[in-house]
């Protein structure tokens, strides 16, 4: 309501009106202003909302919310599935490794897979790396995004020099070591800009041989 009198000529003033629904769908409220206008006291008129539920409304998704009517990017999935534009998250069939999607990152749907990958499936370490946890081939290799994405893997024992190691496919010979990740108890997480194969390890710096 106005904290002063509009003036009777020509006189405005501003409000607002707050749409707090309690479920989805169109609701309709009329509005009823008092006032001294000898011919339109009350002044009445309608307005219209929509309620919106926001949440996981993709009906594959683990977390699956069937009033939801926008995908906020709260999506989880387990192994593969299929992620676009709001993003989502998927974890592997364990759960102890993920990848994280934010809304924007994809313009349009992709099929992905989280996987472990058995270590002798690839390039042995090089001299100063001590493997720390298992291995995880995020699918398609070489898959690009449009903003980073997370992931978080576990690793085994507690150290002062984990760092991420990455191979672009299971043909690359040459591990490349990222020392950018946040590393928690128990796990690692890693902003990344393109898919390949991911581990964590100890860095031996004493023993390392550049890569």
């Amino acid at each position: 309501a106005p904290v002063t009198p509009v003036a009777s000529d020509g006189g405005s003033t501003t409000f607002q009106i707050t749409f707090d629904p309690s479920s989805s769908g169109i609701r309709t409220a009329e509005i009823s202003i008092t006032n001294n206008d000898d011919n339109e006291n009350p002044y009445n008129f309608t307005i219209q909302g929509n309620g919106l539920i926001l949440g996981c409304n993709d009906a594959l998704a683990d977390n699956y919310n069937a009033d939801a009517t926008i995908n906020d990017g709260s999506c989880q999935f387990s192994g593969s599935a299929t992620i676009g534009e709001f993003g989502g998250i998927l974890f592997s069939i364990d759960g102890t490794a993920s990848l994280s999607i934010p809304a924007g990152a994809l313009s349009s749907g992709i099929p992905f897979s989280l996987e472990e990958t058995d270590s002798g499936s690839v390039q042995s370490f090089p001299a100063g790396y001590i493997l720390n946890g298992p291995l995880y081939s995020f699918l398609p290799h070489g898959q690009t995004f449009l903003t980073p994405v997370t992931i978080t893997l576990p690793y085994t024992s507690e150290s002062i020099d984990l760092v991420f190691l990455s191979l672009e496919d299971e043909a690359d010979t040459s591990w490349e070591m990222n020392i950018n990740g946040d590393f928690g108890t128990g796990s690692g997480s890693l902003d990344i800009d393109t898919f390949s194969i991911y581990t964590i390890a100890d860095w031996d710096e004493a023993a390392h041989i550049s890569l």
